[in-house]
């Protein structure tokens, strides 16, 4: 009885994996990187596109508030230790550490993406554009 309910269970999880799994069709990135992804990843296609353009190989990029694998697919650097910029990270590793991070280590240039959350412009200091144009890329001013 009970192995048969373990492999109940086995049937319906396969089934549902293979479902999640049909609806990847569309490939994000390129080369050795690439992965399938949902009709999401035409956004995150766009977005590398446009950065391929406009960040030239070689500067940093800084994606926030979490835009790691945005920095790995875009195969551009974030020079600062805090890949992400979210709740959770800063009360763990402190705002003041954050931000210092970014001040001591600016990226050449900003992308900040929309995650529904009410994100504070903690690092005004380092980039004084975010708080006129919150959203897009704009250079670090030094």
């Amino acid at each position: 009885m009970g192995l048969a309910l373990l492999a109940g269970f086995v049937v319906v999880h396969l089934q549902i994996s293979e479902l999640n799994l049909s609806r990847n069709t569309v490939t994000v990135a390129e080369g050795a990187n690439s992965f399938l992804s949902d009709n999401r990843a035409n956004q995150v296609n766009a977005l590398l596109t446009f950065l391929a353009r406009k960040v030239p190989p070689g500067k940093t990029l800084a994606v926030v508030p979490e835009g790691a694998m945005i920095n790995v697919l875009a195969q551009r650097v974030n020079p600062n230790p805090c890949l992400n910029l979210m709740p959770p990270e800063i009360a763990s590793l402190g705002e003041a550490t954050c931000c210092n991070n970014f001040r001591r280590r600016p990226p050449k240039f900003w992308f900040s993406i929309w995650t529904g959350f009410r994100q504070r412009a903690c690092c005004s200091a380092t980039n004084p554009t975010r708080q006129k144009s919150p959203r897009g890329l704009s250079p670090t001013m030094n």
